[in-house]
């Protein structure tokens, strides 16, 4: 019987409350672990990884198995960039479907976060690590025009990837 009404109650509150609004609520309710360091707005994001959002739009009615091969073609097509103009049609791409699924921006953005610093980390990695015209040195760093190019490539494709894969989950029951 306390399966049941646990089932029942979960059930009851995914499906009238929003995934964000049942994140941030944890989040609050979490608040008191952040006295002992305890990182609780990325895991009340993590438990919202992933999550459907309930939605009657062409993307959330598309059957999942297109959906899955839609996104491994994104991907695919995401790796395959040399060059702006194919970045900028893949954004397109991107933004139309993000815009037909009706997917909030801050939602999006929300779930990005948790991933913020390997991010950084990797853009940074990508400016000193790369061969180029020096364009500052600092003792044995240097920052190199290919560097910085790269790295503004590299941010923009995680961005791109992370964005269109959540795109799947959010959309997918």
């Amino acid at each position: 019987a306390r399966i049941i009404m646990l089932i029942t109650g979960t059930f009851l509150l995914t499906y009238t409350t929003s995934p964000i609004t049942l994140t941030d609520g944890l989040e609050q309710l979490l608040g008191p672990l952040k006295k002992i360091h305890v990182p609780v707005h990325e895991l009340a994001m993590m438990m919202s990884i992933g999550q459907y959002f309930p939605g009657t739009t062409a993307i959330h009615k598309m059957d999942p198995r297109t959906k899955i091969v839609s996104v491994i073609l994104y991907i695919i097509a995401l790796f395959t960039c040399k060059g702006i103009v194919a970045y900028l049609l893949t954004l397109v791409y991107l933004i139309a479907a993000v815009r037909i699924s009706k997917i909030k921006l801050k939602t999006i953005l929300k779930g990005i976060k948790p991933v913020v610093i390997i991010i950084v980390f990797t853009a940074i990695l990508n400016m000193f690590y790369t061969q180029g015209d020096v364009l500052v040195q600092v003792w044995r760093f240097k920052i190199t025009d290919n560097g910085i190019r790269n790295a503004i490539m590299m941010v923009a494709r995680i961005i791109m990837l992370i964005t269109g894969t959540f795109l799947l989950t959010y959309t997918t029951s």
